[in-house]
C-alpha cells in the first residue's frame, strides 16, 4: 500500500503499473504515474482514497481480476476498462460512496458489484458495445448512461439492491431484472431506455421522473414480461401503451399512471393495482388486476376516466378479488349535445367497496342537458357487486330511483358547482336488464328550460352504449 511514483531513471511520471500473479495491491496514498494500470491473472487492485485514484492513469482489468473501491473516492476522467466477473465483480464497490467520472468500457462481458450499504455512481457512463453488463449487489448503483450497440443489461441486485439509470441509454439488447430494482430517472427529467431493448422484469421496474414518460418512447413499446412489479414513484406521469404481461403488481406511489392500451389485454399486467392517496390513475385502456385498491388516508386519489375532453372513452378496471375505492375523486366528461354520451368506467363483475369518494362531472358542450337525462358513469355486469353505498328509494318526477346518498357523492365542474344543475342532479343505481350501473340523472333548473335555444322537452333517455362496455 502507499504511493507509487514510477518515472524511470529520468524522474518523470510516465511509468505504468501491472498487478498480476493472483495478488492484491491496495493503494491509499497519492500516485503520480500516468501510464496504464493493468490488472491481470486473477489479481485485485484496491483503492482506499481519492488521492490513490487521482492519478491520470487509465485502468484495464482482464477476465478474473478486479478493481475494488474502498470508500470516499471521487474519481477523475480516467477510463476504466473491465471484463469478466472477478471474485465479486470486475469492478466492486466494497464500502462507502464512490464516484467515477470517466467512462467504464467493457472489453468483454463484465460484472459490476455494489456491496451492502454502499453506493457507486458511474457518472461517466458505461460503454457496453456488443457485450453484456451485469450489475449485482445489495447497494445502490447509479449510471449516467449505458451506451453501445447490441449490448445488454442484467440487473441481479439481490438483497434489495437498486440500479438507477439517469441518462439516455442507447444499447439495444435486452434489459432484464433478475433480482432487485431497476429505476429510470432520479426525480428529474431524464432516464430512459432504447425502444429496441425488450424488458423482462422479474424484480421491480421503477419510473422516477418529474415529466411525462411513455412506453414506446422512453422505453420499449413491446409488452413488459416477467414475474416482477412496476412502480410509478416520480411526480411526473407515465403512460403504459402495451398489453403488458408482468404479474408482480403495479403501484402508483406518487405522480400519475395513464393506461392507453385500448380494451385488449392489461396495461398493468395481471397482478394487483395500488394507487396511493394523492396519486393519479387515468386514460382510455384496460386493467385486468387480481385486485385493486385506489386511495386511502390523506389527499384524495384521482381517477380520470378517458382522455382530454372527449366524451366517448372507456376505462376498464377489472379486479378478480377484493377491490376498494377510498377517498378518491373519479372524474368523467359527459356530453351536453349528444345526450346520454359520456366517459364510462367499465368494471365488469368486479366487487367494489366504496368509501368517502366523489364522482365529478365535466359537462362538455354549450347546450343545457334536458331534464332527467341519465348517463352511465360506472358500468357493471355483476349482481349486487357494490358495497359501502347508502341507497334510498325515492320517487322523482313519477319514477322510482335507487338514489345513492352515501359512499359516493356527486360533484360538477367548478363553473356549475353552486348551481341548481349541480345540487339537484342525483346518482342512482340501475340494475334493470342484467346490468349493475351507477348512473347520474341530470336535472337543470326548471325556469331555464324554456329559455334555451331550441327548447327542451322532458326526456327519459335509457339507451346503453353496449358497444363500449367491456365485460
Amino acid at each position: 500500500s502507499g504511493a507509487i511514483n514510477d518515472g524511470g531513471i529520468g524522474g518523470g511520471t510516465g511509468g505504468s503499473l501491472t498487478v498480476d500473479g493472483q495478488q492484491t495491491l491496495t493503494l491509499s496514498g497519492s500516485s503520480s504515474f500516468t501510464g496504464i494500470t493493468t490488472v491481470t491473472s486473477n489479481s485485485t487492485i484496491a483503492y482506499a482514497s481519492s488521492a490513490a485514484f487521482a492519478q491520470t492513469s487509465n485502468i484495464a482489468v482482464t477476465g478474473g481480476s478486479s478493481i475494488q473501491l474502498l470508500g470516499g473516492i471521487a474519481g477523475g476522467s480516467k477510463t476504466v476498462t473491465i471484463a469478466g466477473s472477478g471474485t465479486n465483480g470486475a469492478l466492486e464497490n466494497v464500502s462507502g460512496s464512490n464516484s467515477l467520472a470517466g467512462q467504464v468500457i467493457l472489453s468483454n462481458s463484465a460484472t459490476v458489484m455494489t456491496d451492502s450499504a454502499s453506493a457507486l455512481a458511474l457518472t461517466g457512463g458505461v460503454n457496453v458495445g456488443t457485450r453484456a453488463l451485469t450489475v449485482k449487489g445489495s447497494g445502490t448503483t447509479t449510471i449516467g448512461a449505458i451506451t453501445g450497440t447490441t449490448g445488454s443489461l442484467n440487473v441481479n441486485a439481490a438483497g434489495g439492491g437498486l440500479v438507477d439509470l439517469t441518462g439516455a441509454n442507447t444499447y439495444t439488447g435486452a434489459t432484464s431484472v433478475t433480482a432487485g430494482s431497476l429505476e429510470l430517472g432520479n426525480g428529474g427529467t431524464s432516464g430512459s431506455l432504447s425502444t429496441s431493448s425488450a424488458i423482462t422484469d422479474n424484480g421491480s421496474l421503477i419510473v422516477n421522473r418529474s415529466n411525462s414518460v411513455a412506453q414506446g418512447t422512453d422505453f420499449s413499446g413491446s409488452a413488459i414480461s416477467g414475474s416482477g412489479s412496476f412502480q410509478q414513484i416520480g411526480t411526473g406521469t407515465t403512460t403504459l401503451n402495451a398489453a403488458n404481461t408482468y404479474h408482480g403488481g403495479t403501484t402508483v406511489s406518487s405522480g400519475g399512471l395513464l393506461v392507453s392500451n385500448g380494451l385488449s389485454g392489461s396495461a398493468t399486467g395481471t397482478g394487483s393495482l395500488t394507487v396511493n392517496a394523492g396519486a393519479f390513475l387515468g386514460g382510455a385502456g384496460q386493467v385486468n388486476a387480481s385486485g385493486f385498491a385506489i386511495g386511502g388516508a390523506g389527499p384524495q386519489a384521482q381517477v380520470q376516466v378517458g382522455n382530454g375532453a372527449d366524451t366517448t372513452s372507456v376505462l376498464a378496471l377489472n379486479g378478480t378479488n377484493a377491490n376498494t375505492i377510498t377517498n378518491t375523486q373519479l372524474t368523467f366528461n359527459i356530453s351536453a349535445t349528444t345526450l346520454g354520451q359520456g366517459n364510462e368506467l367499465s368494471v365488469g363483475t368486479s366487487a367494489i367497496t366504496f368509501s368517502s369518494s366523489t364522482l365529478a362531472l365535466n359537462v362538455v358542450g354549450a347546450a343545457i342537458i334536458p331534464a332527467y337525462t341519465p348517463y352511465v358513469l360506472i358500468a357493471g355486469t355483476g349482481s349486487n357487486q357494490y358495497s359501502g353505498l347508502t341507497i334510498s328509494n325515492e320517487t322523482i318526477n313519477g319514477t322510482t330511483f335507487a338514489v345513492i346518498t352515501g359512499g359516493l357523492n356527486l360533484a360538477f365542474s367548478p363553473s356549475l358547482a353552486n348551481t341548481w344543475y349541480a345540487s339537484h342532479s342525483f346518482l342512482f343505481l340501475n340494475t334493470a336488464g342484467g346490468v349493475d350501473d351507477i348512473e347520474v340523472s341530470v336535472v337543470p333548473e326548471p325556469s331555464t328550460w324554456a329559455l334555451i335555444v331550441g327548447g327542451f322537452a322532458l326526456l327519459i333517455f335509457w339507451q346503453r352504449r353496449r358497444n363500449m362496455r367491456k365485460n
